[in-house]
Parts: C-alpha cells; structure tokens; sequence
C-alpha cells in the first residue's frame, strides 16, 4: 500500500504525549531545511528532551546519501541513506532500560537483500547485544518484507511479515511495545507481526539506517527517511492511525 508522501505536520494532529524524539527533514535544525547535501551532521530534535540525532558517513552528498528533496509532494525533504555506511545515531538515554516504547517513522526504500539469520537483515532501525535475551531490539528488511526482531523475551527471536515495503513508495511504519508485545504497524494497519517481551531494552544506544552492534555500525539499510519519532509509551491503534495521517499528503 502506497501511503503517499509525508510532509511535515507537528502542528497537524502528531500524537505528543510522551514523544521523547522528533526528526523531521523539513526542518533538520528547528528552522530550515539544509542548503547542502552533507554539510548538517546533526538533526535536532523538535520535541523537548533534545535527544538529536548524529549522522556519519554521509560525505557523497548526492540523491543516494545525504539531505534531499524540495518540499512538494513528489519531492519530499528527506535524509537518504546509501545502505553501504549511512547512518543516524541517537543518545543512549533516550531508550536505555525502557520496557514500554513506540517507533514510528516515514520511509522510502527499494532494498532488497535478505539473510538468513534474523538480526544480519539489512536495518531500518536497531541495536545487536549479548547474550541472546539482552534486551536488544530491530526493525528490518528480508527480500524487501517488513520485519521484527529482538531479544526482549525468554529468548531472541525474529519474525518477517507478508508486507513488502521496497516498492519505491513512501510507507509509515510504526513498532509499538506495550511490555508484553511489539508488533508492527505499516501505514496504519496492524500487520499480525509481533515478537514476546518480558524484559527492557538494553543500555546501548540505538541507530537507524543500520543497528549499533555493541559500538559497531552493521547491517546497513538502503532507505529515505523523511521522519522519525520515538515514544516512551506504548500507542494505541487509533494514536498510530493518527501519526500516520498527520504526515499524510
């Protein structure tokens, strides 16, 4: 399902009760957006915890890695990613030992690799640590299905949904943990893909754009970002529907 394009809609209905992050490339610093393609490495966060973002390894400054777009509906400011060493680090403390939390972005991707163990799949967001129930966790792509995985229970585990989301269309994906289960939505649709959890997430910071293994970046996902945000509370379906259709174009 093509979600259409987002633009930027703080003011449009976004859910904000308990928004701890969030990004919008329409406006990268607080103001405007970006003159060039690589030269703003940090992006701030609009909520009011100040949990920015740092990007690396954004240095082609062209169509396939750094800031892009013209603000139209075909064009949409945006924070492309080359899948080969891109990507966008957050604080630590942002989701350090959180047990409840909600992911929830805008994203554009034509990816396509897939690998046979759960948490080598190219990431969309993640942090890999040990041992196997460490409480890590990840939003990723196999063959270009939407998928889930993590080691907030008995044991660590993945799942891959029936949703391909690599169609070159802009798609909202949401991941909400209510402290029992986190499953995934994509474009305001619970998609019946969910991983059991009984325990928090793991002291080490998060990336996306690819997973933080233990201070490592891996596992590098070709995507566009338009938009991220990241909740110390677990949405509601109605909340999620919500999120999606304030950046809705």
């Amino acid at each position: 399902t093509d979600a259409a394009a987002p633009v930027s809609a703080l003011a449009l209905g976004q859910v904000t009760s308990g928004l701890r992050l969030n990004l919008d490339a329409a406006t990268y610093n607080g103001s405007t957006f970006p003159e060039t393609g690589c030269s703003i490495t940090t992006w701030t966060d609009l909520s009011d915890a100040s949990n920015d973002g740092v990007l690396s390894n954004f240095s082609d400054c062209s169509t396939s890695s750094g800031w892009n777009g013209t603000g139209t509906t075909e064009d949409p400011y945006r924070l492309s990613f080359d899948g080969s060493n891109d990507y966008v680090a957050l604080p630590a403390g942002l989701t350090s030992g959180l047990s409840t939390f909600t992911i929830d972005f805008w994203v554009r991707t034509t990816e396509s690799d897939s690998s046979g163990t759960f948490w080598q799949r190219p990431a969309l967001f993640g942090m890999d640590s040990a041992p196997a129930n460490s409480g890590d966790f990840g939003i990723n792509t196999n063959g270009g299905y939407l998928g889930i995985w993590g080691g907030l229970g008995a044991s660590e585990g993945g799942v891959v949904s029936t949703s391909l989301i690599n169609d070159n269309q802009w798609h909202h994906v949401a991941a909400v943990n209510d402290g029992l289960t986190a499953k995934l939505y994509l474009d305001g649709v619970d998609i019946n893909t969910s991983i059991p959890v009984s325990r928090g997430l793991d002291v080490y910071a998060f990336y996306f754009g690819a997973s933080n293994d233990v201070g490592s970046a891996n596992f590098f996902g070709q995507a566009e970002f338009a938009q991220f945000s990241f909740y110390n509370t677990a949405l509601s379906l109605a909340e999620v529907i919500q999120n999606c259709y304030a950046y809705k174009d």
